[in-house]
């Protein structure tokens, strides 16, 4: 795993990497909650390159997974790709409470791309 991890110092306050968005598709709004992964460095936090995002389905509930930064793109991380159920189709279930969709996780990409210019 430490050589899938990429380690960035930054500032000790990371309020402005984390944020919400909302994600609309048939009739029915996503809401996404978007965390970049930190451990405790001796001169602050340290940045991993992986994002933790919890999403709500105004129905269906909740899912949590995590995108890691891969070839300037961001995708479900090894840990959440080997443990999904996914029969060569476009999306992941992984026993979540909705199936997260290709669609779903480029979406995740370009929000986080946004957020950090």
């Amino acid at each position: 795993m430490g050589d899938l991890i990429q380690l960035t110092n930054v500032e000790t306050d990371y309020s402005c990497v984390t944020f919400t968005a909302t994600f609309e598709r048939n009739d029915a709004r996503y809401y996404a909650f978007f965390a970049p992964e930190a451990i405790a460095g001796e001169a602050g936090l340290i940045f991993t390159n992986r994002y933790t995002v919890l999403m709500l389905h105004p129905v269906e509930g909740t899912v949590i997974f995590n995108l890691q930064l891969k070839a300037n793109r961001w995708m479900l991380s090894i840990e959440d790709l080997n443990s999904a159920d996914n029969e060569e189709g476009d999306e992941l279930s992984k026993g979540w409470q909705f199936p997260v969709e290709k669609e779903l996780i480029e979406w995740c990409n370009e929000q986080i791309q946004q957020c950090n210019g």
